[in-house]
């Protein structure tokens, strides 16, 4: 039995289920910090969404699953199976994240780019991956050639990172490369270092719609949406669901109008990253407690 400052949590019941996604990138973690509950025992019932998303970014089960925004609600009120009490709006962890500290100490470099690409998953892979990162690469120094860039930096995520020759392709081409780390280990520590990289840099890019472009743009970097994408190749019999929309030029322009864009065009969307992430269904402390179920969980 927890006690947390007089609110008592007690040992699941047998029919309490979370989800391992939930701890991914800090997620919960943050959720509890934020609440006032910062025990590793206190788990999330149910689901929070894994990231930003055309779609809604989870399973069917388990239930509730805590959304980030009217988009994916939308999205899993289609699906007949889920019921509206199931569906919990609560905005994105990330919203949850104490003040950045400040920038002073983080050092920005104004005249730097930083680039945060769609990655692969387990379930979806790239075809020809060397060839598609050192394409990208290329694309990436050609930017900073004709902006006169200090510095461009691609971001990746542990799934590319993890390979030499993806960071090797990127680096043949003058590009800086970092990671934020395991996104199962590092606890809130994850999104700390992705919001640090962004504030650290004078413009963020993609060659997709993702859920780290959308934090960028709600830092107030200015974002802007180019290069080539990849190819994504489903692994056999994957569960994943993958949304080739988020590159596509048509539906970029549709849903997210003037973030495709040249260099030279990006601006700050902190507007659209509100909505996206959102911040109108961000929760007081008091409202998580009433709206979150939580368990005691090995």
């Amino acid at each position: 039995v927890l006690d947390l400052g007089g609110r008592v949590i007690r040992p699941a019941a047998v029919e309490a289920v979370t989800s391992r996604f939930n701890e991914f990138y800090g997620h919960a973690a943050i959720l509890r910090e934020y609440m006032g509950a910062g025990d590793d025992r206190l788990k999330v019932v149910g689901q929070i969404q894994h990231g930003w998303s055309v779609g809604g970014n989870v399973y069917t089960d388990p239930k509730p699953l805590y959304i980030w925004n009217s988009r994916s609600a939308g999205w899993i009120r289609q699906l007949s199976a889920i019921a509206e009490e199931d569906i919990r709006l609560i905005g994105s962890p990330y919203l949850y994240l104490p003040a950045a500290p400040d920038l002073m100490d983080i050092g920005r470099v104004p005249s730097s780019l930083l680039a945060l690409p769609q990655h692969s998953t387990s379930g979806h892979r790239f075809e020809d991956a060397y060839k598609t990162w050192h394409a990208y690469g290329c694309w990436l120094a050609q930017v900073r050639d004709e902006a006169r860039l200090e510095q461009v930096t691609a971001c990746l995520h542990e799934n590319d990172y993890n390979d030499l020759g993806v960071r090797l392709a990127l680096g043949r081409c003058g590009i800086c490369v970092a990671t934020c780390g395991d996104a199962r280990m590092m606890r809130t520590t994850y999104l700390d270092r992705m919001r640090a990289l962004a504030l650290q840099h004078g413009a963020v890019t993609s060659n997709a719609m993702g859920t780290a472009l959308v934090y960028a743009a709600y830092e107030g970097r200015p974002v802007f949406i180019g290069g080539p994408p990849p190819t994504m190749v489903a692994v056999k019999n994957t569960p994943e669901e993958m949304y080739p929309s988020v590159y596509d030029p048509e539906w970029l322009d549709r849903e997210f109008p003037g973030w495709r864009c040249p260099w030279q065009a990006a601006e700050p969307r902190r507007a659209d990253a509100e909505r996206e992430l959102g911040a109108s269904y961000k929760r007081t402390r008091a409202e998580l407690w009433d709206m979150m179920d939580l368990a005691v969980m090995p």
